[in-house]
């Protein structure tokens, strides 16, 4: 990192929502923000060559979602803003991938509330961030604790099973939709559908990765019928 000249430095700060539901850009010398609006990002390249990155980013309302493709090795520093979280989805990479100095070996879901560094190369995440106190009240009344009380584990959240697989499904097909199929989110129905199904998802994994939830763990997997029964509805 100490290598970076100033031209392989791209430094990318927003205090504003796009008024755009879908956001697509490539960048070869300037990255665009995932997160536009809830976090500062910073990236640097640390080899030779122009920074690249194609990034789409969609405004869910409620979240706003980010889509981010690297090319070579690279440090992304992301600072979400005061009361905000992201969850982080890394997809692909090649080599080494450390996210605050974690090795990540598969694709895993990965919560932050402050900063956080990722390194590696040709690295491709899907990112979504969201107020904080919305989704933490509801966990703590799924789970039946106060607020205060919620202890919801920062970094890697689960692996591939348990609560977190619809997520990682649905966080999967939106991020295809963003970089592929941006038309789908022009439809206000389909952005509440969305919205309502990551609510749901999120609210669900806080508090069950919370220590104060507790009893059997109720099946929503039906829901993630949602996504694909809207993608076939406007497949035309």
């Amino acid at each position: 990192m100490s290598g970076a000249s100033n031209d392989e430095r791209s430094t990318v700060s927003s205090t504003s929502r796009s008024c755009c539901a879908c956001k697509q850009s490539s960048s070869s010398s300037e990255a665009a923000s995932a997160l536009a609006g809830l976090a500062r990002e910073e990236y640097v390249r640390t080899q030779p060559g122009p920074f690249a990155a194609r990034i789409a980013s969609v405004d869910l309302v409620d979240f706003r979602l980010g889509v981010t493709s690297t090319r070579g090795s690279t440090v992304y520093r992301c600072d979400p803003e005061p009361g905000i979280d992201v969850i982080a989805l890394p997809i692909a990479w090649r080599g080494d991938s450390r996210w605050n100095g974690e090795l990540i070996r598969r694709p895993a879901l990965l919560r932050y509330s402050g900063p956080f560094v990722r390194t590696g190369t040709d690295v491709c995440t899907i990112e979504i961030g969201f107020a904080r106190r919305p989704i933490e009240v509801a966990a703590a009344a799924r789970a039946g604790a106060a607020r205060a009380q919620m202890s919801i584990p920062r970094g890697p959240v689960l692996s591939n099973g348990g609560p977190s697989a619809p997520l990682m499904s649905t966080l999967r097909r939106l991020g295809r939709l963003a970089t592929t199929a941006c038309r789908y989110f022009d439809n206000t129905i389909l952005l509440r559908m969305f919205r309502d199904l990551l609510r749901e998802q999120i609210v669900e994994l806080y508090a069950r990765g919370s220590t104060q939830a507790h009893g059997a763990p109720r099946d929503r997997s039906s829901q993630l019928r949602c996504v694909r029964l809207a993608e076939e509805r406007f497949e035309e």
